[in-house]
């Protein structure tokens, strides 16, 4: 399934266009030029960024399980005010993947834990409450603790 295993490949696939003109435009090199079809393909390209750049995904646009992820700082982000150096990354346990409507678009973010949960596995979409019996008491947690003894924890 190439949209869970690969969804930006996936999504370049599919805003994949090209027109009958430009086909025969790189037909009408290689008969002219005798060029591979490769260097027909690679001036094609070189001419033409303005329509394949179109074909590319929004490196901004993450998806379920992934988040907004700063290279630069190695750090999760909240928003896409400032594009530079984002790209997604999938939420790595402790927090979980929630969706972000902004002016661009659709896209997610991961957001740590709240308390009182926790998320051992990463790439998740929520965090698990903790059972009775335990509780978290700071946010991003993987797992959670034990009450210690003659206390206990009972909300659910």
């Amino acid at each position: 399934d190439l949209q869970a295993l690969a969804p930006s490949a996936e999504q370049l696939v599919r805003n994949f266009l090209i027109d009958m003109e430009a086909v025969n435009e790189m037909l009408r090199d290689q008969l002219e030029t005798g060029g591979s079809h490769f260097d027909v393909a690679c001036r094609w390209v070189q001419k033409y960024a303005h329509i394949w750049e179109a074909w590319l995904p929004d490196r901004t646009e993450c998806f379920a399980s992934f988040g907004l992820y700063h290279q630069a700082t190695n750090s999760f982000v909240q928003d896409r005010s400032n594009t530079s150096g984002l790209t997604c990354q999938a939420c790595p346990s402790g927090r979980f993947s929630s969706k972000l409507l902004d002016g661009t678009g659709l896209t997610f973010v991961c957001r740590p834990c709240p308390l009182g949960s926790k998320q051992a596995s990463g790439a998740s979409l929520q965090c698990e409450p903790c059972n009775a019996g335990e509780y978290q008491d700071v946010n991003g947690s993987t797992t959670c603790k034990r009450c210690r003894l003659g206390q206990y924890q009972d909300q659910e």
